[in-house]
């Protein structure tokens, strides 16, 4: 329940303080919505994973103006990394649906050790609804730099022939660390993880693929990553996906249970707001 102050709807103290604030800036009072945003906030709380993220994008909403915030800093500034929208996106009560061709958003957040040092490492999760063939090549985010030894730091699919998917990060162009795993659905949660010199994939919580490469000197790009694409060498743009989203993370590495605890809990925050695949 929500109170009114100036002929505002307050989010009443039985929330979550941060799910109070990203609700008032949002001025988003549904309650299914507000329920859904104190259950994500409380329970990654909970298994300790909240104090790991440097953006969350939950999505909830349906606009760009309610979608654009980061629920762990929800200011509206660059160094709060709040998204900025270009090109052919749809928003909806769904999540952001990109339209593969030019479509993107700007995190303003770094990928660079200085933000991610390799004592921490770094986790990229996005949550797709959509199901069927990947764009051959298509990023859902992530950044790249070839004038540092080729870095990239992306979730990535691949199409044809085998409609893969994997999570690459810290790669030299030589001794690539990319973690591949076949995966013909295309809708579900993904998070790639890079700590020291492990790579690692999940897909809906389960580890499919993983590689301890000894390399600890690579350095990922520093440009900030995008979503629905990836940042090439902050110049522009590249490999758009058209996979809608419902929900995004960038954070230091989850390690050991937390990818599949972080899993549960996000496929319980889509099933109260209707829209989990």
């Amino acid at each position: 329940m929500g109170i009114q102050i100036r002929g505002k709807t307050i989010i009443g103290p039985s929330y979550d303080i941060d799910a109070r604030n990203f609700l008032n800036v949002t001025s988003i009072t549904d309650p299914t919505i507000t329920y859904a945003i104190n259950y994500l906030v409380v329970n990654a709380k909970r298994i300790g994973v909240w104090s790991l993220f440097r953006a969350l994008y939950p999505f909830v909403g349906g606009t760009a103006t309610t979608h654009k915030w980061n629920l762990k800093d929800p200011r509206d500034s660059n160094s709060a990394y709040r998204l900025e929208f270009f090109g052919g996106l749809t928003h909806s009560a769904t999540g952001v649906l990109p339209n593969g061709t030019n479509g993107y958003a700007k995190t303003f957040l770094s990928t660079g050790i200085s933000v991610f040092p390799r004592s921490t490492g770094i986790s990229m999760g996005y949550y797709s609804r959509t199901t069927g063939s990947h764009a051959t090549g298509g990023n859902v985010m992530g950044s790249f730099n070839a004038s540092a030894a080729s870095s990239r730091m992306l979730i990535r699919y691949i199409g044809a022939p085998n409609t893969s998917v994997f999570g690459h990060n810290y790669n030299d162009g030589v001794n690539p660390n990319a973690r591949y795993a076949s995966d013909t659905n295309g809708s579900g949660f993904y998070i790639g993880n890079r700590k020291a010199s492990d790579s690692e994939l999940y897909i809906n919580g389960t580890l499919v693929a993983s590689n301890t490469d000894g390399n600890t000197t690579l350095n990922p790009p520093t440009e900030p990553a995008y979503l629905f694409a990836y940042n090439d060498k902050d110049v522009q743009a590249l490999n758009f996906t058209n996979k809608e989203c419902a929900l995004a993370h960038i954070s230091d590495a989850l390690t050991t249970t937390l990818p599949a605890e972080w899993t549960t809990i996000v496929q319980n925050f889509q099933t109260i707001l209707g829209r989990q695949v």
